[in-house]
């Protein structure tokens, strides 16, 4: 009798545990769905895709430009498949990997363009169709010494604010000033587009002369503050890649 209650008691533990294996691997736990098969990641020998490796042209890159490029390369793979992966190998070259793509030429295409950034008035600006549409420019990133982010001391409430203070080269500085001292009476914004998408639209207090400028007010973490000085370091970047190989 004792038997076959550990024969039974056998039985329904592989049963358990058999329902607790199948559960998991259709739905999962929690409402991320930890541990479901629909979160398994694929590598490219099983998912199909794409791989291709960067040399950097010309001279060799600070420490910081390359984790910019990185940055840049990860953003736009990430467009394709949030799965990518972009990182530097031991020559210093770029490798990215995205899974699961079909269509690889455009991927190649996309990841190999030449990034852009501009400086555009809130009355050159038309974003009735959802994206920025426009002719004219303030400047662009060509026109950018630095963009760093940091923290300042609010003056009337003694906190601290997170800001991405900008420097301007000589052309840019001039452009900016006349800019921004048509806007300033209004507090009109300025919108910085990067790659076709607004990632900020700081409105101008004052007229910037000096070639200096201070983004603050809409950080509320000393990362999100260096994500957008990130951007547009990425936009004046001096950094030249050329594609070594590819794989699809």
């Amino acid at each position: 009798m004792k038997n076959k209650k550990k024969g039974l008691l056998h039985i329904i533990v592989i049963l358990a545990v058999i329902a607790l294996c199948s559960f998991t691997t259709l739905v999962g736990f929690t409402k991320a769905h930890k541990g479901s098969a629909r979160n398994i990641k694929l590598g490219l020998d099983l998912a199909g895709g794409v791989s291709i490796t960067y040399d950097v042209v010309g001279d060799k890159p600070t420490d910081a430009e390359l984790k910019d490029t990185v940055t840049m390369m990860q953003k736009r793979a990430e467009v394709h498949s949030t799965e990518s992966s972009v990182v530097t190998d031991e020559k210093g070259r770029i490798v990215i990997d995205i899974p699961g793509v079909d269509d690889a030429e455009k991927v190649l295409s996309d990841l190999g363009k030449e990034g852009s950034l501009d400086f555009v008035a809130q009355d050159d600006m038309d974003l009735s169709s959802g994206k920025p549409v426009y002719t004219k420019t303030i400047c662009t990133g060509k026109d950018i010494k630095s963009a760093e982010a940091g923290t300042t001391q609010d003056e009337s409430t003694k906190t601290k604010k997170y800001v991405v203070s900008l420097k301007f080269k000589s052309k840019g500085t001039k452009a900016f000033a006349t800019a921004t001292e048509e806007a300033a009476p209004s507090h009109k914004m300025i919108y910085i587009v990067y790659d076709g998408k607004v990632i900020s639209n700081p409105g101008v207090t004052e007229a910037i002369t000096n070639g200096e400028a201070q983004i603050s007010g809409g950080f509320k973490t000393y990362d999100e503050a260096e994500e957008l000085a990130s951007y547009i370091r990425i936009g004046a970047l001096p950094v030249e890649l050329k594609a070594a190989q590819s794989q699809v």
